[in-house]
């Protein structure tokens, strides 16, 4: 496996500072959110770590929320 490319049919993998530019919000909000259990992320010890999907999916659910996600 050549580094840097994704495994078919495998999603990224996010740094908070990916989702927080991606969301365009700050990086202790996503660490809140993510403390929260709002925002689903893995754990590797003291470093967050997120799935894309699981990120758009996170989007997609606030966009389908009472009044649009307003």
């Amino acid at each position: 496996m050549s580094t840097g490319e994704p495994i078919s049919g495998i999603d990224s993998i996010w740094k908070v500072s990916d989702v927080a530019k991606y969301l365009s919000m700050s990086e202790s909000w996503v660490y809140k959110q993510a403390e929260l259990g709002e925002l689903p992320c893995i754990r590797f010890g003291a470093a967050l770590r997120f799935s894309s999907k699981a990120v758009k999916a996170f989007v997609a659910s606030l966009m389908r929320g009472p009044n649009g996600g307003r």
